[in-house]
């Protein structure tokens, strides 16, 4: 590859794969890099083994279908990278990634960065044991490899996402205990069904819903998972009901079940580690934690950087296409390759459907914020960094001893020193901070990624192709 490109887009899920589409219908030529197997990200992803049975019916696999098809047809002006890990942007939009073993520093003038969320850790009792797994994760295994992932399961959090997980894990042959949300989500109710029933969204949750019931699945409203049980990997769970207020766990009305599959979707958080590096300006917003602060076009304060998608804002599927096509045009128009006029026309229709979107994404938003009560679930042995094995009595102690900030509980414990760079215990950390120590989100701070984001290999690094421009 060139050193120099116009064009970069950082992830080719519905966000990335729609701004190197816009890119592309301009004539000009657009790189896409995808660090998974193949592209589509965790919604939209083909799959690795082929299945009898499709799935995956409905919307989300017809509008899959849909970009599939369009970036094919602009594929003479699209080049994907799969397997391509990003380790960092730094000097002046300096991007750094690896594929095949082998690493390569690029140059672009347009970055667009739509690398997604991670999934909010939740610890409790027995978390790390083999079989509790996240929300995205088992369905991403669902879609690609298309095995069941266990015999009996639960599903615990908060969110739409639970009910379409159980239903296809279902579908595997696993049966479902029950969906446990700890919330009780507008986004349930009639009517908001009925007031948002010409969006996609608003029909999608309306379909899982009847699945679940055609399932046979409870959906226990105001529950949570409590803790897991088993020597070397699920055997048994705890469950039960908590404050609607605060999900403060209601542990004396606990329930036990046989189980060998807890799966957890307790919301997103958005994977900023790539803003951070490109020093754009991040702010906290309740709900989400640290989140890169962007225009109406999608241009972060870093000029020739734009960010789309969850990992700027959760929003799902439906506003992350919207939010690349922006970002794609505005990039064409930062670089004159289209005019004022012709962007204008073109970001019409977008940004239309985004306003139309907003009542949306703060009702999503609402229901995937936890509340300060389920912090409760945690032990003083419950690990709260697994990657260093640093527990809940570890972190307090750390707290007693005058760390009031992440940065100082990271030196105390080595809290947020292991592979994951913090992505794991470090929004854990803060709100239990915040919750029982009464310090602002902005006085604990943040863990801040340093390069390489992932882990790379000495060999891959030792022969980087373009280090000088």
């Amino acid at each position: 590859m060139e050193s120099v490109i116009n064009f970069l887009v950082i992830g080719a899920g519905p966000a990335g794969m729609s701004a190197a589409i816009e890119i592309a219908k301009a004539g000009e030529k657009v790189t896409l890099l995808e660090d998974a197997l193949t592209i589509g990200g965790p919604v939209y992803r083909r799959n690795l083994k082929i299945s009898k049975k499709d799935h995956n019916p409905g919307r989300e696999k017809i509008r899959a279908n849909q970009l599939f098809e369009e970036l094919a047809k602009y594929s003479q002006y699209i080049q994907v990278i799969e397997s391509a890990t990003v380790l960092g942007i730094w000097n002046n939009k300096e991007v750094l990634y690896t594929v095949d073993g082998r690493s390569e520093i690029v140059y672009p003038k347009q970055i667009i960065i739509a690398n997604g969320a991670f999934e909010r850790p939740m610890p409790f009792p027995g978390w790390t044991l083999p079989g509790v797994v996240n929300a995205g994760g088992i369905k991403t295994f669902i879609n690609t490899m298309q095995v069941r992932p266990g015999f009996r399961a639960i599903v615990s959090g908060t969110g739409p996402m639970l009910i379409n997980v159980a239903n296809r894990i279902h579908e595997t042959g696993v049966e479902v205990i029950a969906v446990l949300d700890a919330g009780n989500p507008e986004m349930y109710s009639p009517q908001f069904l009925e007031k948002n029933k010409a969006f996609a969204f608003a029909q999608s949750i309306a379909e899982d819903l009847n699945e679940l019931h055609q399932n046979g699945i409870p959906l226990l409203l105001n529950h949570s998972i409590f803790e897991a049980q088993g020597q070397v990997e699920v055997t048994g769970i705890l469950y039960g009901p908590v404050d609607p207020i605060s999900w403060k766990p209601i542990k004396e009305k606990a329930i036990f079940d046989d189980a060998d599959l807890v799966v957890l979707g307790f919301g997103y958080i958005p994977d900023n580690a790539f803003s951070i590096l490109a020093n754009c300006q991040q702010v906290y917003r309740d709900g989400l934690g640290w989140c890169v602060v962007r225009d109406s076009f999608m241009q972060t304060t870093v000029p020739g950087i734009l960010a789309v998608g969850d990992c700027a804002d959760i929003g799902g599927m439906y506003i992350a296409e919207w939010e690349g096509k922006i970002a794609g045009i505005k990039a064409l128009e930062n670089l004159g390759l289209i005019d004022s006029d012709l962007s204008a026309a073109r970001m019409s229709h977008p940004l239309e459907e985004l306003k139309n979107l907003q009542d949306y994404r703060e009702v999503l938003i609402s229901t995937l914020s936890v509340k300060n009560g389920i912090w409760d679930l945690m032990q003083d042995n419950t690990l709260v960094c697994r990657c260093e094995e640093v527990s809940l009595s570890a972190l307090k102690n750390a707290v007693d001893k005058g760390a009031k900030d992440l940065q100082a509980v990271k030196l105390y414990t080595r809290l947020g020193m292991g592979p994951c760079q913090g992505r794991n215990c470090a929004p854990t950390a803060s709100m239990y901070m915040c919750h029982q120590y009464d310090i602002s989100p902005t006085e604990v701070g943040r863990i801040n990624p340093r390069p390489p984001v992932r882990s790379v290999t000495l060999g891959a690094l030792a022969g980087i192709a373009n280090p000088q421009k």
